[in-house]
């Protein structure tokens, strides 16, 4: 007797060619799935940290004050001025002097107040604190460059033209640059000072104040994306320095045509806040116009730059929201315009 012949119903053993595809196909999407949201959660991570890290330094930055009666801690003393009429030293934590040219910029001087954890300013450097920045080799040289690398490239950039200020010699005298600067405000009187703050009491809206925030130092260029690893600086400016326009966000060409895009959207969605630009997107570039390096708003690890304020609130900041130049100095909150405030810059 012959056996039945197989019918269509007969049960198939494995997956077909497509089948397996399919399968393929939904274990890619999840594995992707999964790598976008470790992706996200490592960013999340180091921005709290990068916020853990500015909120100790503000603490320092308010220590130091308190040790000074108020005086806001100075963000740059030329060397003449610390040798010839201030007498004052700075020492690394293995006891070593610091020459006047590293003690230039803020970092020698906040160190102290952070116990010298030198992570918390360079946690951006993937190198051992202690043979990296020790000022003084086990062989006895002087640490060239991991000295010069605490003074000019810390994680945060400090606000030091407008608070604690910008100290040179000038005929043998120390200077406050800005000191004198002249501005009008809103009803057209011209002011003469008022532009830096030299106690931390004299800030006139704490809240919105930028003490520190993630800098990066950069010449002329757009720079689309901010990487990790990129060299910090030591002091930052708004995007007008005394009267010298120095960066603008971007969309990647330049500040003007953000600005008609954002004029477009208002067109078409009048209820938006008349303050909003394009610019404070997470896609805005910037853009720098000035014709030498400075120390400018850098976004580390996140679409914001991570900024300390006065109050010593930390939070995450739009390029487009730092245009407000009153978030930068005093004398912008009593302006006509606070976003292209301007002032001179007497003893250049």
């Amino acid at each position: 007797m012959s056996s039945p012949s197989m019918s269509a119903s007969t049960r198939r053993s494995g997956f077909t060619i497509v089948e397996l595809l399919v399968v393929m196909a939904i274990i890619a999407t999840l594995i992707g799935l999964l790598l976008v949201g470790l992706q996200s959660a490592r960013r999340a991570g180091k921005v709290t940290n990068e916020r853990n890290n500015l909120a100790q330094v503000y603490k320092a930055w308010m220590q130091y004050a308190s040790s000074h009666d108020d005086s806001a801690l100075p963000g740059y003393i030329e060397p003449t001025v610390q040798e010839m009429n201030w007498k004052v030293k700075y020492k690394s934590r293995d006891g070593t002097t610091i020459p006047s040219l590293y003690a230039a910029n803020y970092p020698h001087r906040l160190l102290s107040y952070l116990d010298h954890s030198y992570q918390v300013l360079y946690d951006y450097i993937e190198a051992d604190d202690d043979d990296f920045f020790r000022a003084t080799l086990p062989d006895g040289s002087f640490n060239t460059v991991g000295v010069e690398t605490m003074a000019l490239a810390p994680a945060f950039g400090y606000n030091g033209y407008y608070i604690g200020g910008y100290w040179r010699s000038v005929n043998g005298s120390p200077n406050l640059r800005f000191g004198n600067a002249v501005w009008d405000n809103a009803a057209g009187v011209e002011i003469i000072g008022k532009v830096v703050a030299t106690k931390t009491s004299n800030v006139a809206d704490p809240s919105r104040f930028v003490v520190f925030c993630g800098a990066a130092t950069r010449g002329p260029g757009i720079y689309k994306k901010d990487g990790e690893n990129d060299p910090g600086a030591a002091l930052v400016v708004p995007h007008i320095l005394a009267e010298e326009n120095i960066w603008n966000p971007s969309d990647g060409s330049n500040f003007g045509n953000v600005q008609m895009s954002s004029a477009s959207l208002l067109s078409h969605f009048p209820t938006l806040a008349t303050t909003f630009s394009l610019a404070q997107s997470a896609g805005a570039a910037m853009e720098v116009v000035a014709s030498g390096s400075f120390g400018v708003p850098h976004r580390r690890f996140a679409n914001q730059v991570s900024v300390a304020h006065a109050d010593g609130s930390t939070v995450g900041a739009g390029l487009g929201e730092l245009l407000d130049q009153s978030r930068w100095m005093n004398a912008a909150f009593d302006a006509a315009n606070r976003t292209t405030f301007t002032h001179t810059d007497p003893a250049q």
